[in-house]
C-alpha cells in the first residue's frame, strides 16, 4: 500500500491503457485464429460464416470506441481537471482569490460544477472580506465603513437596511447608533433606545450567538410581550431580519442588522457569510465609534461651555439641533437631486448643528454677555465669531486627515456659515443662493426661529405663530425657499418640540397664543 500511495495518477493511468491496450489486441488475435480455424474446418456454411466476422469485428470496433471514449474522460480528469482543482488551491493557500476569473476552465461532470461552484463562492467571499479589511485599514468614521459595506454586500446577502446598536450596560439600554438604507421612510432610526428587559437581545448577548427572523409579522404575533423594535421595522416593510453580535474581547459590545423587504431572505450559508463580516468589522466598528464619540463629545462640550458664557439663552442648542434634524430627515429621498440626502447626511447636521456657535468663545464677556443692543463696532466684533469657529474646526480637521481628509467639512460648513443669506447679503462670506452649504441653510433657519422665539437677555420672545410668519417672510430674501416650504410643511413636529421644550424647563417665556 505504501508503494501505491507514491503512484502518480498519470503514471497509473498510463499502466492501466497499456494493459488495456494490450488485451483488446490480444482479444483480436484470438478471435482471428479461432475464426480462421472455424472457416478451414467447414464446421459453418460461408454466409453464417461472414455474419460471424462482421459481429465479431462490430463488437469490437463498439468495444474499442467506448474504451476510447473513456481514456478520452479519464485522460480530461488526470491531465485538465484534477490539476486546475490543484491550481486553484494552490492559489486559494496562496490568498489569490481575484484570479479565479483568469482561469478558463469549462466543468463537465456534475460533480465538477459544484466543486467549482464552491470554489467560485469561497474566492468571491475571501475577496469581499478582503475589502473589508481594506475599508478598516482607510477608514475612521462608522457612518463611511457601514455606507462602503452596504455598496458590497447583496452579492453575497439580501439587504435593505443595515444597522448598528450599542449596549449601554450602564443604563441597562440598548441604542441604535446608525445605519444605512434603500430607502427613505425610517421610523427605527439613530438614538432609538430600548431597555434590555424589553428585548430579546438580551438572549444573544448570553449565548453571543447570531439569529435570524424569516417573518417579522409572524414573529409579533407569537410574542407574548410588545417588541417596539420589530414593530418599527415592520412598519418599514421589513419582512427578513438577521442579528449579529458584535463581539471584542469575549464580550458582546453591540449588534449589526441586515434586514431585508423580502421574507425568507436568510439562511444558515447566509448567517455564517454575516458571522464573517460582523468578525471582520467588529474591530473596525468599536475604533470608528470610539473616535467618533471621543471627537463629539469634545466639540460638544466645548459648544455648551460656550452656550454657558453666553448666558440666558435657555436651552438654545437642544432646540435647535432638533428643528435643525426635522428639517433635515424630511430631504431623505427628496424628489429634487440638489436636496437629496442621506441618513448619514441627516446624523451629522444631529451632531454638528450645536456647534454653530463655537466662535462665540473668542468673542469678549462685555460684548457677549451685553444686554442692550450692540454698538456698530461691537457688532462687526461680535459678527467675527463665524470666522473664529469655521477656524477652530478646520484647523482639528486638518489635524485628523489621518482619519479622514473631510472631517468635520459639515462641521465647518455650518459653524461658518449659518449666518449667510440667500439673497446674498449675509456673512461672513456674502454667499448667495446654493451658494451656501445646505447644512449651513437649515440651520439658518432652526438658528433663527429659536432665537426669535426665545427669551434673551435683550429681548422677550415672540409668539410662535409671528414667529413662523417671519421665517415665511424670509423665504427667498434671508431663507432658501425650498427648505422653508419643507419647514412649513414640518410645523406640527416644530410645534411639538417647541412646547415640550419649555414645559420640560417650566419656562412660561416663548409661550404662544394659538
Amino acid at each position: 500500500m505504501g508503494v501505491l500511495k507514491k503512484i502518480k495518477i498519470e503514471a497509473f493511468f498510463k499502466f492501466i491503457s497499456l494493459v488495456v491496450i494490450t488485451v483488446f489486441i490480444a482479444f483480436g488475435i484470438v478471435s482471428f485464429n479461432i475464426i480462421k480455424q472455424v472457416n478451414n474446418n467447414a464446421i459453418i456454411s460461408s454466409e453464417m460464416f461472414n455474419s460471424y466476422v462482421l459481429f465479431i469485428t462490430s463488437v469490437f470496433l463498439v468495444l474499442f470506441l467506448l474504451f476510447l471514449c473513456t481514456l478520452a474522460f479519464i485522460r480530461r480528469i488526470t491531465y485538465t481537471d484534477i490539476p486546475y482543482m490543484i491550481k486553484w488551491l494552490k492559489r486559494l493557500s496562496d490568498f489569490r482569490y481575484n484570479e479565479y476569473d483568469s482561469m478558463n476552465y469549462k466543468p463537465y461532470f456534475k460533480e465538477e460544477k459544484e466543486l467549482e461552484k464552491f470554489i467560485k463562492n469561497m474566492s468571491k467571499e475571501q475577496v469581499f472580506l478582503d475589502e473589508i479589511k481594506n475599508i478598516a485599514s482607510k477608514e475612521y468614521v462608522l457612518d463611511d465603513v457601514l455606507e462602503k459595506v452596504f455598496e458590497k454586500l447583496n452579492d453575497f446577502i439580501s439587504v435593505d437596511r443595515i444597522g448598528v446598536a450599542f449596549i449601554d450596560y450602564d443604563n441597562k439600554q440598548i441604542i441604535a447608533e446608525t445605519g444605512k438604507m434603500n430607502y427613505g421612510d425610517i421610523l427605527l432610526g439613530p438614538g432609538f433606545k430600548v431597555d434590555m428587559e424589553k428585548t430579546s437581545l438580551t438572549e444573544i448577548i448570553k449565548t453571543k450567538k447570531p439569529i435570524f427572523i424569516n417573518d417579522i409579522s409572524k414573529e409579533l404575533k407569537t410574542k407574548k410581550h410588545k417588541n417596539k423594535s420589530l414593530e418599527l421595522i415592520s412598519k418599514e416593510k421589513i419582512n427578513s431580519n438577521m442579528i449579529l453580535p458584535l463581539i471584542l474581547e469575549d464580550k458582546v459590545f453591540g449588534f449589526l442588522f441586515f434586514s431585508s423587504f423580502g421574507k425568507g431572505a436568510y439562511n444558515k450559508r447566509t448567517l455564517k457569510i454575516g458571522e464573517k463580516i460582523a468578525t471582520e468589522i467588529a474591530a473596525i466598528i468599536d475604533k470608528t465609534y470610539l473616535t467618533k464619540n471621543i471627537l463629539n463629545n469634545v466639540t460638544l462640550s466645548f459648544a455648551e461651555l460656550v452656550e454657558q458664557k453666553d448666558n440666558n439663552t435657555g436651552n438654545h442648542i437642544n432646540r435647535m439641533t432638533k428643528y435643525s434634524k426635522v428639517i433635515a430627515k424630511e430631504l431623505i429621498n427628496y424628489e429634487k437631486k440638489d436636496y437629496n440626502v442621506n441618513n448619514s447626511f441627516v446624523r451629522e447636521v444631529e451632531l454638528y448643528a450645536p456647534l454653530h456657535d463655537i466662535g462665540k468663545i473668542g468673542v469678549p464677556d462685555n460684548i457677549l454677555c451685553k444686554p442692550g443692543k450692540l454698538t456698530s463696532d461691537e457688532w462687526l466684533i461680535m459678527k467675527e465669531h463665524t470666522n473664529i469657529g469655521g477656524d477652530i474646526l478646520n484647523n482639528l480637521s486638518n489635524r485628523l486627515k489621518v482619519f479622514r481628509k473631510d472631517f468635520y467639512k459639515i462641521a465647518i460648513n455650518i459653524t461658518k456659515h449659518h449666518h449667510e443669506k440667500w439673497d446674498g447679503t449675509g456673512y461672513p462670506c456674502g454667499l448667495k443662493g446654493k451658494e451656501i452649504p445646505l447644512e449651513a441653510r437649515i440651520v439658518a433657519i432652526a438658528d433663527v426661529f429659536d432665537a426669535l422665539s426665545s427669551k434673551r437677555p435683550y429681548k422677550e420672545p415672540m409668539p410662535f405663530n409671528k414667529v413662523v410668519e417671519i421665517i415665511k417672510d424670509g423665504s427667498g430674501k434671508h431663507f432658501d425657499p425650498e427648505l422653508v416650504s419643507v419647514f412649513l410643511n414640518n410645523i406640527d413636529k416644530i410645534k411639538k418640540i417647541y412646547n415640550k421644550d419649555f414645559k420640560d424647563n417650566k419656562t412660561k417665556a416663548g409661550q404662544a397664543v394659538f
